[in-house]
């Protein structure tokens, strides 16, 4: 049992990184025990009158899914361990029968209606972390009869595994944070009218939001070539778009190095040229990180300030949709009687309108509000990248 010990700690960290390998995890701890039962669950501690805990499975092995339904459904309330288990000490192994006695346990529903039927009789269990009122634990319910001997011997490889656990879950716990801030940061990007995109030091590009993304498929100033790096419509501006990539990247290891630049990039298209900002995205480089971004693109694409976004400025604002509109076509450059020409409703009308935007954007005069508006652009987007 000890030789295997060394791959179940390793599958333990495999798990870390992928949360679909518990229950193989559990599986392989499972299958150390005669008939074994494995199972993650976590305690969040009750103030309630009715429990003292409440029980939430993070994964589990072997279990016929109608007894896993029933647990989760009743019998987790009647499980006369939980409460004992909420006083255990991190690190501490403990075996069924000292949390509580046997002749006790036999007496409860939860023995005779769950247990019992699935031959369930002993179980090694530890608490490995915990953690503002929520702890997590793992135990392994087995079938009797069990030596006193085999019983210390599977209590100390408990003991051993629960670090490895703690660690596990602390790994899990991390990466799931970074995930987190990841997807609330792409989130955010994609929401801005201007174009971002990241590359390594040779132009290769790990990300675009949401207008980058456009201005590459429509590949009339800026694409990805065949190798996926960032490339320009004209062999000229491409050279001085990666000079200024690699400058940026350089000066992440050689402070004296000038970061990055700016340039502006021709529209096969017809189209309008594209303002370019290349800058280092951290002087902080992650140790055996082979593909962390080192240089950030950020593309001022012609935006007219009459595609803001009437969403967003309600949103942001408090706006009605009328209100929004005429705001919009403020911050375009039409006069009030244009706007009231369009909406096809009077002159007093859109005044009375005004004001009430005055109100809610707590500005003054029409100046005020649409510098007020164009400052907040790139924050609201335009129309087509938040409707």
């Amino acid at each position: 049992m000890a030789d295997d010990l060394p791959d179940l700690i390793a599958r333990i960290y495999d798990a870390a990184l992928d949360h679909g390998l518990w229950d193989s995890v559990l599986n392989d701890l499972a299958g150390l025990f005669a008939d074994g039962h494995a199972s993650l669950y976590l305690l969040h501690e009750s103030d309630t009158a009715e429990t003292t805990a409440f029980e939430a499975l993070a994964a589990t092995s072997r279990w016929d899914q109608a007894f896993l339904d029933s647990y989760g459904q009743h019998y987790w309330r009647l499980n006369p361990w939980s409460e004992r288990v909420l006083n255990r000490a991190v690190g501490e192994v403990t075996i069924s029968d000292t949390l509580v006695p046997r002749p006790n346990l036999e007496r409860t529903e939860f023995f005779s209606d769950w247990l019992r039927p699935q031959q369930l009789l002993s179980g090694v269990g530890g608490t490995f972390l915990r953690r503002g009122g929520v702890s997590a634990h793992v135990s392994v319910l087995h079938a009797d009869p069990i030596t006193e001997e085999e019983t210390a011997r599977l209590a100390e490889m408990m003991r051993r595994l629960l670090p490895h656990f703690a660690r596990a879950a602390q790994i899990h716990q991390r990466l799931g944070d970074v995930v987190t801030q990841r997807d609330a940061l792409e989130t955010g990007l994609d929401r801005l009218s201007i174009g971002v995109i990241l590359t390594d030091p040779t132009g290769r590009v790990s990300f675009s939001n949401r207008a980058a993304e456009g201005l590459l498929r429509a590949g009339t100033s800026l694409r990805v070539d065949q190798r996926g790096l960032l490339c320009a419509s004209q062999p000229n501006e491409t050279t001085k778009l990666r000079q200024l990539i690699a400058a940026a990247s350089i000066v992440l290891d050689d402070p004296r190095m000038e970061p990055g630049g700016g340039l502006t990039l021709s529209d096969t298209g017809g189209g309008d040229q594209l303002a370019v900002l290349v800058a280092p995205v951290s002087r902080n480089r992650p140790l055996l990180s082979l593909t962390a971004p080192k240089a950030a693109i950020f593309i001022a694409a012609p935006t007219p300030a009459n595609q803001l976004s009437q969403p967003e400025l309600r949103r942001l604002y408090g706006l009605t949709l009328t209100e929004a509109r005429i705001a919009g076509e403020l911050a375009a450059g039409l006069s009030l009687k244009a706007i009231a020409t369009r909406l096809d409703v009077s002159y007093e009308t859109i005044r009375n309108h005004l004001k009430k935007i005055f109100l809610k954007t707590r500005t003054n005069r029409q100046s005020e509000l649409v510098r007020l508006l164009l400052r907040n652009l790139p924050a609201l987007g335009s129309r087509t990248a938040a409707e």
